[in-house]
């Protein structure tokens, strides 16, 4: 068995995004149902999202260039091979 969550990505962000959307008496908020699907709130396409995430085993960083360039001295890293996703 892999180390980690036993799925796939999308898999897991859907099962967050519908946890987040239950009602329940011991929680302190939710997930509107009026708000779209967490990958269509990021704006992020979904074939594209399963492309790039199919990268990240690879040891990819995924981001905006943006987010990657901010990202590499907390990665110890001069240069990053990574999927970049477009900037919103």
């Amino acid at each position: 068995m892999p180390e980690g969550i036993p799925f796939r990505l999308v898999d897991y962000l859907e099962l967050v995004d519908w946890t987040g959307r239950q009602t329940r008496d011991d929680k302190r908020g939710q997930i509107s149902s009026t708000l779209p699907p967490l990958l269509e709130r990021l704006g992020v396409e979904p074939l594209l999202w399963l492309k790039t995430i199919s990268n990240i085993e690879a040891g990819n960083v995924v981001g905006t260039e943006t987010s990657i360039k901010a990202a590499l001295p907390f990665l110890k890293r001069r240069r990053a091979s990574g999927v970049r996703l477009p900037d919103s």
